[in-house]
């Protein structure tokens, strides 16, 4: 892309902090208000906009011209990232062309940009709301096996990330919360594993949870029977259990 620039929300209004293609540090650090200039419609309206040529456009306020101005940019196209119905951020691309359209190979570029920032950041919440629902002791038999269930998933969802500092993080708050006594038998996969058979996740849906391979979730099940001396994957979350391994 030309030109990218893109901030996510503080107190309601995205900041511009992340810049690409810039010639000046007009817009880097910006706060975008709602209604105001082209991102403030986005902000208000949540979808996007574009407009052709920026300083002569009659759809849109003109409180940012200064900043656009002094990069030399005509066409903006402006996108909201949203995530459980709320505008959490901006991200725009950006020509100095004379009264060029964005093309379409870049609008559909930056849509699918959006698209997995937006996945992140309700992966980040759900964390987040699991997480802080971690932080207390069960006080009955099943909020314990909620909890555990819960583990399960946070563990899933943390195979899943990209980030791995956040992946870390997330398995870490669920062993410490939920933390066997004594060394390990099983490794991290192992328990990974056995939290989605003790749900009830076959073979198939394990694989596609932790983002392996069916052969793979099968080792992973031998290698904990194996060390459990058990028989069957039933057994093997009865053993874990009662060793400590898996709560």
């Amino acid at each position: 892309m030309p030109v990218f620039f893109g901030g996510m929300a503080v107190e309601g209004s995205p900041v511009l902090n992340e810049v690409s293609g810039m010639r000046t540090d007009n817009i880097r650090g910006l706060r975008i208000d709602p209604g105001l200039g082209l991102g403030g419609r986005v902000l208000t309206e949540s979808r996007p906009r574009s407009v052709r040529n920026y300083r002569n456009d009659g759809s849109i306020t003109h409180d940012y011209d200064r900043a656009v101005a002094g990069e030399g940019l005509t066409s903006i196209l402006s996108m909201p990232v949203t995530a459980f119905g709320k505008t959490r951020g901006l991200v725009y691309i950006g020509s100095r062309a004379a009264s060029s359209r964005i093309g379409e190979r870049l609008a559909q570029a930056a849509s699918s940009a959006v698209r997995e920032l937006q996945a992140e950041i309700r992966i980040r919440d759900e964390v987040a709301r699991r997480v802080a629902h971690l932080q207390h002791e069960p006080t009955s038999a099943a909020e314990l096996d909620g909890m555990r269930q819960m583990r399960a998933e946070l563990r899933a969802i943390a195979a899943g990330l990209d980030d791995a500092e956040l992946a870390d993080r997330l398995r870490a708050v669920g062993d410490d919360v939920l933390s066997p006594a004594g060394d390990p038998v099983l490794t991290g996969r192992e328990v990974d594993v056995l939290s989605l058979v003790a749900l009830g996740c076959g073979n198939a849906e394990i694989a596609t949870r932790l983002c392996i391979g069916i052969e793979t979730v099968r080792s992973y099940l031998r290698n904990a029977m194996r060390k459990l001396d058990v028989h069957s994957r039933m057994e093997a979350v009865f053993a874990a259990r009662r060793a400590g391994e898996l709560l």
